[in-house]
């Protein structure tokens, strides 16, 4: 994100996932919305996997680059599935 900055203002382009939102009927949440912040999801995200921890980690740090004024775009996919390893890369360099 520092990099989007150094020379001339870069807009960051973020694939992230719903991981980090996953628990939050622990806390009584049924939906989620475009506009909900990682934050709503800080204590749910203690029962959850590395994965969703270090997710949470990076959404948290693009909102707050966005929030310092970086422009960005920021995807959230649900669930990313392929059926081998070998065909998602190959489907990444081509």
């Amino acid at each position: 994100m520092k990099l989007a900055t150094v020379y001339c203002v870069e807009p960051l382009y973020y694939a992230s996932s719903i991981a980090v939102f996953k628990l939050l009927r622990l806390i009584g949440k049924t939906t989620i919305s475009k506009s909900d912040s990682v934050d709503l999801s800080i204590k749910a995200i203690l029962y959850e996997t590395g994965y969703a921890q270090s997710q949470w980690v990076a959404d948290k740090m693009v909102t707050t680059t966005i929030d310092n004024g970086l422009p960005a775009t920021v995807c959230k996919m649900g669930f990313v599935l392929c059926d081998h390893a070998k065909e998602l890369a190959t489907r990444m360099i081509s």
